[in-house]
C-alpha cells in the first residue's frame, strides 16, 4: 500500500449514485480532500482513491480492508476517515523503516548543502 494522504474534516456527498463497479466517483466537492492517494468511506465500503481531478475521484481500489464494493445512492456521505488499515500501515516496521530512510536521506542532503 502506498503512503496515504489525509485531510482533517474532509467530507462531501456523492453527486450521483455509483454502482459496485463504477470506475470513478463524482462528488459534490473534492476541495477538502488531500492529493491522492487517500482513503474514503462511503456507507460501509472503504475505497482507495488513486487520482483526484476536481470533483471526480478515480483509479479506485474498491472494497478495501475487508469491505465489499457496493452500490451507493446519490447524496451518500463520502468521508476521508482514519481506518484500521491506515493505522496498521503507520505502525508496520516496513513503513517506519521507509520513513527513517527518508529522514536519513533528507539529513544527508542538508549536511551536504551545509558543507
Amino acid at each position: 500500500m502506498p503512503r496515504l494522504n489525509a485531510a482533517n474534516n474532509a467530507e462531501t456527498t456523492l453527486a450521483w449514485a455509483i454502482s459496485n463497479s463504477s470506475p470513478s466517483i463524482p462528488v459534490a466537492s473534492g476541495a477538502a480532500f488531500p492529493s491522492a492517494p487517500f482513503l474514503i468511506s462511503i456507507d460501509d465500503e472503504i475505497i482507495e482513491v488513486g487520482a483526484k481531478n476536481g470533483n471526480t475521484f478515480s483509479d479506485l481500489l474498491r472494497g478495501q480492508e475487508g469491505t465489499v464494493a457496493a452500490y451507493h445512492d446519490h447524496g451518500a456521505k463520502v468521508e476521508n476517515r482514519f481506518t484500521a488499515g491506515a493505522y496498521s500501515e503507520l505502525t508496520t516496521k516496513a513503513y517506519v523503516d521507509d520513513l527513517v530512510g527518508d529522514i536519513a536521506s533528507a539529513l544527508d542532503a542538508i549536511n551536504g548543502e551545509a558543507v
